[in-house]
């Protein structure tokens, strides 16, 4: 691993936020996949239709 590298599962949200603020893509990544299954759940319970909760998971 290169000396400066950042751990990226190992960051909070709050530091994965940070990141992405200063240009790290792969941090916003992180903090997508980290949260795509809970907010696919959510939007699923609300609309109440699997391709239609997966089309706004994507789009969110």
């Amino acid at each position: 691993m290169n000396p400066g590298a950042v751990d990226l599962k190992a960051c909070s949200d709050g530091e994965l936020a940070a990141l992405t603020l200063g240009g790290r893509k792969d941090a916003f990544a992180e903090i997508m996949q980290r949260h795509q299954a809970p907010v696919y759940r959510l939007i699923r319970g609300l609309v109440g239709n699997v391709e239609e909760a997966l089309d706004l998971t994507q789009d969110s």
